[in-house]
């Protein structure tokens, strides 16, 4: 298969690339990046039979216009609107625990319903993608520092997956974004001592 075969691939590649660069570095107009390379990616991965990862890219468009939304709000909230850094925060230990039997939970019900009522390929390791996914892009959106955490686990899960799929720029952009995850915790770690 050629690299850069699948134009919709590339250009979903290119938009998401764009994306995590922005919100590591706290920008707003990055989410219309998102929105757009998510678009391009669920049709990408219904083509792939990949449907958790389909289904996921659906839900990024809906939670890319949160995201963009809500870090509008934080930033009128900030005496100075061109820095919104101050609206970083964490939660608390056993939110976090929730977080993950309610995401192991819903895994296990989403790739059981995958594998038993569609030609989905590896259900159970697209449904784990697609969960935690959603839990790291909604604390994203929140700015919530540990959504970070989530990603440095989901991202390399899903290369893992891409492989399996021979999907050759995804598998770059997952490994690119695994090393990202380490670049935007430490940016809003930094930006959380800072203000």
């Amino acid at each position: 298969m050629d690299f850069f075969s699948n134009p919709i691939e590339v250009a979903s590649v290119f938009c998401s690339l764009v994306f995590i660069a922005g919100v590591a570095r706290q920008k707003i107009w990055a989410w219309a990046f998102g929105i757009v390379g998510s678009f391009l990616a669920c049709i990408l991965f219904f083509q792939e039979k990949l449907y958790s990862e389909s289904y996921l890219q659906g839900l990024y468009i809906v939670l890319g216009f949160y995201g963009w939304w809500k870090w509008r709000i934080l930033q009128k909230l900030t005496v100075n609107h061109s820095v919104h850094r101050a609206v970083i925060s964490e939660l608390p230990l056993g939110i976090h625990v929730a977080f993950l039997i309610i995401g192991f939970a819903l895994t296990l019900l989403t790739g059981w319903y995958f594998g038993h009522y569609t030609q989905a390929h590896y259900p159970y390791l697209d449904a784990f993608t697609t969960i935690f996914a959603i839990i790291a892009t909604i604390l994203e959106a929140r700015k919530v520092l540990s959504c970070w955490y989530y990603w440095l686990v989901v991202n390399p899960v899903s290369v893992t997956l891409y492989i399996i799929k021979d999907l050759q720029l995804y598998t770059v952009l997952g490994i690119v974004f695994s090393l990202m995850s380490v670049w935007g915790l430490v940016s809003w770690r930094r930006a959380m001592r800072i203000y």
